[in-house]
């Protein structure tokens, strides 16, 4: 499958150079659970999951390694109405609210990892590179086809709002504890 991002040009992959997204992108590095149960969480959406270069190698105790790809219906690109920050913002709210799914399922975690899943944050980024999958003794390759993903519509689900909401709650609780502590 192709890249999931476009770029203003072939040289620069840098947030500002985005001009389209096509696929939303989870890098879990360490999940504690089979990848198999992420699938299920996911199985509304055509998805694919594959290992990286380093699972079954690099700390095999904390857990498994593998990208799970969910293509678009529509891509969220920049137009005359949408600029590229709106489009960042887009993508990030969807990995916010995929990583709200997986902990609202409970799958156990630990301190460290409270989902479970050992979500890789630091590539909740769109211009973050993935590499294809690698041939490892400890191979994962899964295509799940299913309703295309599409990107306009979870941003406006039930389950954005409940995040929304969860954030409201948090900021609230947040600026109580700070004024009851000053």
């Amino acid at each position: 499958f192709p890249s999931h991002d476009k770029f203003r040009n072939n040289t620069n992959k840098k947030q500002s150079d985005i001009i389209g997204i096509s696929a939303h992108i989870l890098d879990f590095d360490g999940c504690l659970v089979a990848w198999e149960k992420v699938s299920e969480i996911f199985a509304d959406y055509t998805h694919y999951i594959y290992n990286s270069f380093n699972n079954g190698v690099k700390d095999v105790e904390k857990g498994s390694r593998f990208r799970l790809v969910l293509p678009y219906s529509h891509n969220i690109e920049v137009t005359k109405n949408q600029d590229v920050e709106t489009v960042q913002k887009i993508y990030k709210f969807i990995g916010d609210i995929f990583y709200y799914m997986l902990h609202s399922a409970k799958l156990g975690g630990t301190d460290t990892n409270p989902t479970g899943t050992g979500i890789d944050l630091s590539k909740r980024n769109a211009n973050a590179f993935y590499f294809m999958p690698s041939l490892t003794d400890h191979p994962i390759w899964h295509v799940h086809k299913a309703e295309y993903l599409n990107p306009y519509a979870i941003v406006n689900g039930s389950v954005a709002l409940a995040l929304i909401k969860q954030k409201q709650l948090k900021a609230k609780i947040d600026e109580a504890n700070k004024k009851r502590f000053e």
